[in-house]
């Protein structure tokens, strides 16, 4: 095994770039650095560029209007997206006393809203949401104890964490370092790509944008990590990386693409998790070039910074078994209708099929998600079963193994009817579940269009 070190994979020259220790300097190559050089792609220079994210920097003396005891559990378990400019699809900040007092899109006050959300008996609609640090009995308390008592204003002045001035927040930085087996690490970013060691900039509006990288090694590998960095978090609405069958040409463009028969390998929205193999499990790469989707909606009014993208960690030694991510659901819809179902008839030539996880993903007016093992004539097994939401869209565990003649049913529920469209004002109704052999749960790749047995 070689050892390991971080690429990052640009089209701009790495000097340029300001990283540390360039190995390769040719445009659209790899270009080495040492891991921490530049804060995991943001880099001090986006620090001076006023990046996304609400925490960071020092520590402030500040008063918000909101106890001291509030504001520390607001800060440890609301705060990353509840922030003095809420992040991913949050719906208001939380930041002040003020903000509780507001009326939400739904007409209540905000304190009330958040305390039906604190308080919310089914786990799928309880904030914070699920696979985040839950609130503590006693956390529990101190929010109730403010918001029933009408939430208000307090002129304690609160020790605050970055003081509400903001700062860049790299979500990724505190996740555990690649596995032990990892030969090598590339990092797929914005960073450079219209500017030579300039974040991407992000025009006003929604846009799409298609940045398309080399593939920086050579051989066979298997990817065994991807985890997601998301710089600018109130525009970044989602990311998805690709690879094609063969080259690509490396550039930017701005458009949607549907990616035909490109394997999707991973993806982030809010809520997202990343994508860690077991040990004896690794995804499947092909031999062709990457291209790294972003879904930007940028309403501030001026063009933004942003240095989002993923890393993938490989290794050159397979591991026992090869998966895929596949896709199952329903797509096409012809007619708006509340529910749509698609059915999986699963490839068994290559033997049972093992599923590890599951990511639902829908539109706003998707409000639940369900996928279902048949087993013959036996009771039908669930995989996945629960309430959606587009603010949250989570990845799960859903161990299950799949024996000859199993099929899957995926039925996507709405809150009105809605016909299919890749725009978030159309719907969606897609499982990616991570499976191994790969390719078992899938015919093809693209987004829309595809010839897949899992989609019918």
């Amino acid at each position: 095994m070689s050892s390991r070190r971080v690429v990052v994979v640009a089209l701009a020259l790495c000097s340029a770039a300001g990283f540390s220790a360039c190995d390769e300097g040719a445009a659209g190559g790899p270009a080495a650095y040492q891991p921490g050089a530049t804060g995991g792609g943001a880099g001090s220079g986006l620090d001076a560029a006023g990046g996304g994210g609400n925490l960071g920097g020092g520590a402030a003396q500040t008063a918000t209007g909101i106890p001291c005891d509030v504001q520390r559990v607001l800060d440890s378990k609301c705060g990353n997206c509840h922030g003095t400019a809420p992040d991913f699809g949050a719906p208001y900040s939380l930041a002040k006393q003020q903000d509780f007092q507001g009326t939400g899109a739904d007409g209540s006050v905000v304190s009330a809203r958040v305390s039906k959300r604190i308080n919310e008996v089914d786990s799928g609609n309880r904030m914070p949401p699920p696979l985040q640090p839950e609130l503590t009995p006693e956390e529990m308390s101190t929010l109730n104890a403010w918001l029933d008592g009408g939430a208000q204003f307090s002129d304690e002045a609160c020790w605050v964490p970055g003081g509400g001035t903001g700062g860049v927040v790299d979500i990724g930085d505190d996740l555990p370092p690649p596995p032990v087996d990892a030969d090598e690490c590339f990092e797929f970013l914005t960073f450079g790509q219209n500017d030579p060691g300039q974040p991407f900039s992000v025009p006003t509006g929604e846009h799409y944008w298609n940045f398309t990288f080399k593939k920086p090694w050579e051989g066979d590998v298997q990817a065994l990590t991807i985890r997601h960095k998301i710089d600018n978090t109130p525009v970044v609405h989602h990311t998805l990386l690709y690879q094609a069958e063969g080259t690509l040409p490396v550039g930017v463009t701005s458009s949607l693409g549907t990616h035909g028969t490109d394997m999707l390998l991973a993806g982030w929205v809010p809520g997202a998790s990343d994508t860690v193999l077991p040990d004896d499990v690794g995804l499947d790469l092909r031999t062709g070039d990457f291209t790294l989707e972003l879904h930007y909606f940028n309403g501030t009014g001026q063009p933004q910074p942003d240095a989002s993208g993923m890393e993938m960690c490989v290794t050159y030694s397979k591991r026992t078994h090869a998966a895929g991510v596949h896709w199952l659901g329903k797509e096409q819809v012809g007619l708006p209708s509340i529910e749509w179902v698609g059915l999986c008839q699963p490839d068994y030539s290559q033997g049972p099929i093992t599923i590890l996880s599951s990511w639902p993903h829908m539109h706003p007016k998707g409000t639940h998600f369900k996928t279902i093992i048949n087993r013959g004539g036996a009771q039908p097994e669930v995989l996945y079963d629960g309430d959606f939401d587009f603010d949250f869209q989570a990845t799960y565990d859903t161990p299950a193994v799949l024996m000859p003649g199993d099929t899957l049913t995926t039925t996507c529920t709405f809150s009105q009817p809605m016909a299919f469209g890749t725009s978030t004002t159309e719907e969606m109704c897609y499982n990616f579940v991570i499976a191994y052999p790969n390719g078992a749960l899938t015919g093809g790749g693209g987004l829309t269009s595809s010839v897949n047995h899992c989609m019918q």
